[in-house]
């Protein structure tokens, strides 16, 4: 979808009853169940980062996913703050409780699929243990870019298909950014494609001194991994994000933030030019506007114990660590 595309999912002052999103407390509710932000400990069967989703991996980890469709689902459900509104190269829908949808037509898009989940359409997991931060994506996506704009260098992220997860890693909220608020950027390819394919900022470092990709500086990344690549009807993500490099602005809160139970906010965004020059994206868990740096509406996760894991999957974890 080469358009500027903004899905904006907050929760609402004045949300109707049961249709108050995330944020604050709350939970978003097309996720694993049972809903409630619990990111399962995988410390006895971690995930083999090699840009494959095994069943196994996927089944131990906490789900989310979202798409234009749902969009629509919870507006029918709940009602339509605004639009939905046509025009020739745009759509703008908004669903009660603070959903908002702004999808953009490229030139060479194909007209069936503007503002569909063909655009695209995202699902993430989620996992944990003591060395690392564990996240899966599966996108639908019509045109995979990873090439970007060379006018604008290796760190315009914006300009290449892939996602960037922000913390609020202390969960502490407001608006005042600290060393325990970072974000790391992670394309679609394997961490030694690209000078960008992993990017981070944030900690408490102010301007370009924050920004960090693994090309130019491999060991700042303290040992995190990334893979992926396209499939026939987008693109896959697999990476495990040290928390050492989460918490490197604040090391002294890893005993008290890398432990079960402890509460953090966490968002995403993810752009998607679709090879054009300008760029879309979708936005999990805040707004372009208003609530875009205020991370008390930021959605609520917390680290949670082990899931039941059937003893196949265990076993074939193992073996597929083997054989790497």
């Amino acid at each position: 979808m080469r358009y500027v595309l903004t899905t904006l999912i907050v929760v609402a002052l004045a949300a109707p009853a049961g249709a108050q999103l995330m944020g604050s407390g709350h939970w978003w509710p097309y996720s694993s169940e049972p809903h409630d932000g619990g990111i399962p400990y995988v410390g006895d069967n971690p995930p083999v980062i090699d840009g494959v989703l095994e069943d196994w991996e996927l089944e131990q980890a906490y789900e989310i996913w979202w798409g234009p469709s749902i969009i629509t689902e919870w507006g029918d459900k709940y009602g339509y703050n605004r639009g939905p509104d046509y025009t020739p190269d745009r759509v703008k829908v908004g669903a009660a409780g603070g959903l908002d949808n702004n999808l953009a037509l490229g030139d060479e898009e194909d007209a069936s699929e503007k503002a569909t989940d063909k655009d695209w359409f995202g699902h993430f997991w989620f996992s944990w243990d003591e060395d690392y931060f564990y996240v899966s994506a599966r996108i639908q996506d019509n045109v995979f870019d990873i090439i970007g704009d060379p006018e604008k260098g290796d760190w315009a992220f914006w300009t290449r298909d892939g996602f960037f997860l922000e913390w609020d890693l202390a969960g502490n909220g407001g608006t005042t950014r600290g060393p325990d608020d970072v974000a790391v950027y992670l394309h679609p390819m394997n961490i030694d494609e690209a000078v960008y394919s992993m990017q981070t900022w944030g900690a408490g470092e102010e301007g370009e001194e924050g920004n960090h990709m693994y090309g130019t500086d491999p060991d700042f990344f303290r040992g995190s991994q990334l893979a992926g690549g396209p499939t026939e009807e987008g693109y896959v993500v697999e990476a495990a994000i040290a928390w050492d490099l989460l918490l490197r602005g604040a090391p002294e809160l890893k005993d008290e933030v890398v432990r079960e139970g402890h509460k953090f906010n966490m968002t995403l965004i993810c752009p998607d030019p679709d090879g054009g020059p300008g760029y879309g994206q979708t936005f999990w868990g805040r707004s372009y506007g208003d609530f875009m740096n205020d991370m008390d509406w930021w959605p609520d996760f917390y680290l949670a114990g082990p899931r039941k894991v059937a003893v196949e999957a265990e076993t074939w974890g193992r073996i597929k660590a083997m054989q790497k």
